[in-house]
């Protein structure tokens, strides 16, 4: 079984006041540009813009060797969408595709990057929601792996201010 952010999903999380109202608010993503990590092809600003972004990971995360796995992944997409109701980024199960506010300052949008990173790299490794279980235990998972992603981004950032990188942190803080 794999992890299920469809809306419904979502909206059931908000009900039982698990989530902020406002993550329901996605209706889906506007001007959506995405690229894969392994592609060369660069056809137009938004294109370098991702291009830019994953060199960045890729050079930035060396020491994280697993997330740079998941990045490097020719199944794994990163996209930049127009705009976002409601959140920053997210991971697309189905599709194994990232999806970033295309509007974000850089440092925060590489913050969000790592944080989504994250949540790939946990359903690679088979943590995901079961239907079987209880809407408690389901909204207690999904906050369990929210603040995995946001715990191992924070170190992330900090790991990088250490090395004289401090635009994550920063965007963080």
């Amino acid at each position: 079984m794999r992890i299920d952010y469809r809306p419904s999903w979502l909206l059931a999380l908000a009900l039982i006041g698990t989530l902020p109202s406002t993550m329901v608010a996605q209706a889906g993503p506007e001007g959506l540009t995405c690229l894969r990590a392994s592609e060369d092809s660069i056809t137009g600003d938004r294109e370098q813009e991702l291009r830019s972004l994953v060199l960045w990971l890729q050079s930035e995360l060396g020491e994280f060797d697993s997330l740079i796995d998941i990045l490097q992944d020719p199944s794994v997409e990163i996209c930049l969408a127009e705009r976002l109701f409601g959140m920053q980024g997210y991971f697309e199960v189905e599709s194994n595709r990232i999806v970033l506010n295309g509007t974000l300052e850089p440092g925060l949008q590489r913050a969000v990057a790592i944080h989504e990173l994250r949540h790939a790299q946990q359903n690679q490794m088979g943590i995901c929601l079961d239907p079987a279980l209880s809407m408690r235990s389901t909204a207690r998972l999904v906050l369990a792996m929210e603040a995995d992603a946001s715990a191992i981004g924070a170190g992330i950032a900090w790991v990088l201010r250490e090395a004289g990188e401090p635009d994550v942190w920063d965007a963080l803080a």
